[in-house]
């Protein structure tokens, strides 16, 4: 059994607890920038350990615990990469936490804070970096890859040999067509259907790239 500290109170770190308890792990508590009753007015009783300066203060204390970066909204994705970064040079533990209810193939790889939610498919061959969500229901195909701190949304489907590169976010529901390769720091939007590749720093809105 592993213990864990989240990094955030929002509606993300309430499904990762979920996660982490249904594969029979324990959380110590969770910081944030401020004290939030998510976890309580769900049923769970977690303790409060502060805010982030206090969490810097005290990150010696925790070297015995695993951490998991618990916010995952989309403009959010620079700030879990900064963190994620300096949490690792201070010494910081992570590990990947994948749902008891997913399936991963042996031959897949999955990174140190990375989360599988529940009920996702990952086929033959893939890799998945570190510091990345990959949401409930999501399907990855045989030999894609997914950079590190990019956020798969709910129900997305990967098909085989796609590249999606640091940073990305992929908003729930999307297709990603076999072998295309999609930039760094791109914005998927929710429902696209991506038939062709996609360079750096773009947004693709339903079937439409942004200029």
């Amino acid at each position: 059994m592993k213990e864990f500290i989240l990094i955030g109170s929002g509606g993300h770190a309430l499904s990762c607890l979920d996660v982490i308890y249904h594969n029979g792990h324990s959380i110590y508590g969770y910081f944030d920038d401020q004290k939030i009753n998510i976890f309580n007015s769900s049923g769970y009783n977690l303790n409060y350990l502060g805010d982030m300066d206090e969490f810097k203060k005290n990150l010696l204390k925790y070297d015995n615990v695993f951490f998991l970066i618990a916010f995952g909204a989309h403009n959010k994705i620079r700030n879990r990469a900064d963190l994620y970064k300096n949490l690792v040079t201070v010494g910081c533990n992570f590990c990947p936490i994948v749902s008891s209810t997913s399936y991963i193939s042996e031959s897949s790889f999955v990174g140190p804070g990375t989360i599988v939610m529940h009920q996702c498919l990952i086929n033959i061959g893939v890799e998945i970096k570190e510091n990345c969500i990959i949401n409930s229901g999501s399907i990855i195909d045989h030999q894609s890859y997914i950079g590190e701190n990019s956020i798969i949304s709910t129900n997305v489907t990967i098909n085989g040999n796609v590249k999606i590169g640091k940073n990305s976010f992929v908003g729930s529901g999307a297709i990603i067509f076999n072998n295309i390769n999609i930039g760094e720091n791109v914005v998927i939007s929710a429902g696209s259907v991506v038939r062709e590749n996609i360079p750096n720093n773009k947004k693709f809105i339903n079937e439409n790239l942004s200029k």
